[in-house]
C-alpha cells in the first residue's frame, strides 16, 4: 500500500484513456514503490525536476522524522544541510548523465546527523529509450538509519568529550590517520583538525603519542 503521502502529489486518472508521457512516469513510478513497499525497503523516484514522484512507507517513516532526510513544500529531498542537500541532487545529476556506467560509491551519499547516518543510493530509470518526452525518473534507496552507539572508552568518561570526540578519539587509537578519519566521518579534514585539538586538550595531553599512550594503558 503507498502511503498517504503521495495524496500530496498530482493524482493520476484512474484508468481508461491514453495517459501522457508524466503520467505514464509517475504511474511506473508508484508500482515500482508499491513493489518496494512489499519488500519494506526504504525507497523513493524522483523526477528531472528533483521533485519525489513516489515513495514507501518506509522511506515516509524517515523523512517524516525529518532528522536525515526531509521533503520541502515543493516535494523535492532535503539533508539536514545544506551540503548534504548539494551532495544529494549531484549524485542524482551525476546517474543521469553516467548512468550504471558511474562506480556505485559515485552514486552513492552518506547523510549524518548527531546520532544516526544513512546511506543513499540513486539509480536512474530509464523507462523508454524511443520517447523522449518521458521524464527519467532517478531511484534511491535508502539503508535504514543506522543509530551511532555510543563508545564509552573507561579513560574517556566524564572528559566532558562530546560523541563525536569520542568516536575521533577512538578511530586514531586503532591507527587511523585524520585524513582517512575525515573520509570516513564524511566531513572536512579541518573538522577532524579542530576536534582533534579539542580532545587534547579536554584529555590534558600535547600530542598523538601521549593520547595513544593515555588510551592504550
Amino acid at each position: 500500500m503507498l502511503d498517504p503521502m503521495l495524496k500530496r502529489i498530482e493524482g493520476i486518472p484512474p484508468g481508461g484513456g491514453r495517459m501522457s508521457g508524466k503520467e505514464s512516469t509517475i504511474e511506473a513510478a508508484r508500482s515500482l514503490a508499491e513493489a518496494f513497499d512489499a519488500l519494506g525497503i526504504s525507497a523513493m523516484v524522483v523526477d528531472n525536476g528533483d521533485h519525489v514522484i513516489a515513495l514507501t512507507a518506509e522511506a515516509q517513516k524517515l523523512v517524516e522524522a525529518g532528522s536525515l532526510l526531509r521533503l520541502n513544500s515543493q516535494m523535492s529531498l532535503e539533508g539536514p544541510q545544506q551540503i548534504d542537500t548539494d551532495k544529494l541532487r549531484a549524485a542524482v545529476q551525476s546517474s543521469r548523465v553516467g548512468g550504471l556506467s558511474l562506480p556505485q560509491d559515485l552514486r552513492s551519499v552518506h547523510i549524518s546527523s548527531s546520532n544516526e547516518y544513512c546511506k543513499v543510493t540513486v539509480t536512474p530509470l530509464l523507462l523508454d529509450r524511443d520517447d523522449k518526452s518521458i521524464d527519467s525518473p532517478t531511484l534511491l534507496v535508502i539503508e535504514k538509519p543506522l543509530s551511532k552507539e555510543p563508545v564509552l572508552h573507561p579513560t574517556l568518561k566524564d572528559k566532558g568529550l562530546t560523541q563525536a570526540e569520542v568516536d575521533v578519539a577512538m578511530e586514531l587509537m586503532r591507527g587511523k590517520r585524520m585524513a582517512e578519519i575525515a573520509r570516513g566521518r564524511h566531513v572536512s579534514i579541518e573538522t577532524v583538525r579542530s576536534q582533534v585539538k579539542t580532545i587534547y586538550s579536554k584529555l590534558n595531553v600535547s600530542n598523538h603519542i601521549d593520547l595513544l599512550m593515555m588510551l592504550r594503558r
